[in-house]
């Protein structure tokens, strides 16, 4: 935890600089900082879950006010603004992806790994800076687990959604089904929804099937009616994006 590094990494950087130079430095706590990245693993059963959890990340809904999106592989998502990037990828992928010559050690390590990171530049770190209350930019302010937690949060909740549990289209076909039968929704609004399911997979992210939407040839003729829909569906147990097709489980956690 950041609790820890706190406590150590001064000591130890002190001694390792001490051993170099008789000069006198200030604890590193109160270096000023320019850039700093947040980082959490997600570690699931398998490596095809990890990669399902990547690609519903990059086929899910971009952040607001990340517009950029980099082409790669369908296990990166990478988003940016001059402020801050956000990435959500299967790591073991991107270890064989950079590092083919990485030991069988470290690639089986990574395995099942879903790493999710933050990049914050210094135009963000002084808007944290501010929000916050800390007074200046220094580390010390920015070591901390629910900062973190809350930042990387924050961002996966755009992606998709605050609640509900990913399924294949079929199994939530069957979960509105179900609360038909119970009735929890009606006939025809049970249908809208199926129909608004179909015509999110048709797509290959919900960005596009929301763009199309703003331009006027989607299911629904606008961005407010689409992300109601998206929330209603949320609200009845269903987060989007669906799982991909090739992954062997039919339900998963929430991204």
């Amino acid at each position: 935890s950041f609790k820890d590094i706190k406590w150590h990494l001064p000591r130890v950087f002190r001694r390792w600089f001490e051993s170099r130079s008789r000069a006198a430095i200030p604890s590193i706590l109160a270096w000023q900082v320019h850039r700093i990245d947040f980082a959490i693993d997600l570690r699931r059963e398998s490596q095809d879950i990890a990669d399902a959890y990547a690609t519903m990340a990059c086929g899910g809904l971009l952040p607001r006010h990340l517009p950029t999106k980099y082409a790669g592989t369908t296990h990166n998502l990478h988003v940016k603004n001059k402020r801050e990037c956000f990435q959500v990828y299967a790591k073991q992928r991107q270890i064989q992806d950079r590092h083919p010559d990485a030991s069988p050690e470290i690639i089986n390590y990574y395995s099942g790994v879903v790493r999710c990171e933050v990049q914050l530049n210094r135009a963000k770190i002084k808007s944290i800076a501010k929000e916050n209350g800390f007074g200046g930019y220094t580390l010390r302010h920015f070591l901390d687990d629910e900062l973190a937690t809350s930042l990387i949060t924050r961002r996966l909740e755009e992606i998709a959604g605050p609640a509900g549990e990913h399924r294949t289209l079929t199994s939530a076909k069957q979960r509105i089904a179900a609360l038909r039968t119970n009735a929890r929704v009606s006939a025809a609004w049970a249908a809208k929804l199926s129909a608004f399911l179909d015509f999110v997979f048709r797509h290959v992210s919900l960005e596009a099937a929301r763009n199309d939407c703003q331009h006027g040839v989607g299911i629904v003729k606008s961005i407010t009616t689409f992300d109601s829909r998206v929330r209603d569906l949320s609200e009845l147990g269903i987060a989007l994006p669906c799982i991909p097709q090739q992954c062997q489980v039919s339900r998963l956690p929430r991204l």
